[in-house]
């Protein structure tokens, strides 16, 4: 009986260690970031955490529902970090707090969170890789990621590129999530607020990033991507879309289809791309990732959309504008002519119909009261009488 006992508590030990999630929380404190909005996204994230209904924002394209897997559980490990300028970033060292009491321990570490931007850029990809190195030196082989930012991809200038004094972390950012070293990304749930004027500004919940193929740049077979290989890396769109990796332009297409083309300049061989098309009114997102480079195509409604190309696998990027417009007004002008055309129709038909009709009523051939008519009322012949 004892014997029995023990595997049960081993078991329910083993069940509960299983169950505990590591929560890394990112949050972007660069100038482009606005203080009420880290103060409403703070906000924000403690009543996802703690499983309360949102006061001061939405789901993006869903419901309150879509948020459930995120509430925290007893024994969760989370922690805080803020990145932003290169120095901010490379800082990133996560000391996560076990959650035993979730409203007690969560306003602790609530406490500490960020909320005064500083520093000109945003150093996403380092971020994230900031913490798969920390995950991966702690034998953290899962986790969820959470980041608060108004900006999801790198952009250092015109040729895209960061630059790092220490090698160390030009490979570690440049080879994070890369083809042949994955942290694979499950897909994530955007939350944004309601009175933000920044449209960019939001909150993505990772649900799972796996690490069981990533390696730490000491491990990793060397990439054969390094930023001094590609120096002056510049995406260009193709037709029908214009700009740059420096220039932004609006083109406007009269197709439901957009066929997003580009080239880059001084790419690798082995350049992979994300193509992310962004509708600027609602915010919905429509994205393909890890393509090879040259042509993705999206179904899209009518409406504006602001459509980027930035690699995965080395530094660069490119922005561009599109309208989708497919009303065409030839229908319209080829309904009313059709229309004029059965109106003016019907009318000429309905004048000859109307002229034919009177002209037969006016013939007296037909008339019992005409005076040449063969009446013989009076006559001598029909009665005898008088």
């Amino acid at each position: 009986m004892k014997q029995i006992l023990c595997i049960i508590i081993c078991l329910l030990l083993f069940l509960t260690a299983n169950s505990q999630e590591n929560i890394f929380i990112l949050v972007d404190v660069s100038e482009s970031s606005i203080k009420q909005d880290l103060i409403n996204a703070k906000q924000a994230l403690f009543e996802i955490l703690s499983g309360n209904n949102l006061s001061n924002s939405f789901v993006q394209g869903g419901n309150s529902q879509d948020l459930a897997p995120f509430k925290l559980n007893s024994g969760d490990k989370v922690s805080i970090s803020k990145f932003g300028d290169q120095q901010t970033t490379k800082s990133i060292n996560p000391n996560p707090v076990v959650i035993n009491n979730i409203a007690t321990d969560l306003a602790n570490l609530f406490s500490t969170f960020p909320i005064e931007p500083k520093g000109k850029t945003t150093y996403v990809r380092l971020a994230k890789a900031k913490i798969a190195e920390y995950a991966k030196k702690n034998n953290i082989k899962t986790y969820k990621l959470y980041m608060i930012s108004d900006e999801y991809t790198d952009n250092f200038g015109s040729n895209g590129k960061p630059n790092y004094s220490d090698p160390y972390f030009s490979r570690l950012a440049d080879e994070y999530d890369t083809k042949n070293n994955p942290a694979h990304e499950d897909s994530f749930i955007l939350v944004r607020l309601n009175n933000s004027t920044n449209k960019e500004f939001k909150l993505t919940f990772i649900p799972k990033v796996d690490l069981s193929k990533y390696n730490l740049p000491g491990n990793a077979t060397p990439s054969t991507t390094t930023n001094s290989s590609y120096e002056g890396s510049c995406i260009q769109f193709c037709f029908p879309l214009k700009g740059d990796c420096s220039t932004k332009e609006e083109t406007e297409i009269k197709t439901g289809t957009l066929q997003v083309c580009w080239s880059c300049q001084n790419c690798p061989d082995n350049a992979r791309f994300d193509v992310r098309v962004n509708n600027i009114k609602n915010n919905k997102i429509k994205e393909i990732k890890n393509i090879p480079l040259g042509f993705a195509k999206f179904d899209l409604p009518d409406g504006k959309y602001k459509v980027t190309v930035f690699a995965i696998n080395f530094s660069a990027s490119a922005t561009t504008t599109v309208t989708i417009s497919t009303f065409n007004p030839i229908w319209i002008i080829l309904f009313l002519f059709l229309l004029a055309a059965a109106t003016c129709g019907y009318w000429y038909w309905n004048k000859k119909r109307q002229e034919k009709i009177n002209s037969i009523g006016g013939d007296g051939s037909n008339d019992i009261f005409s005076s040449s008519g063969t009446s013989n009322i009076g006559s001598d012949n029909t009665s005898g009488y008088f």
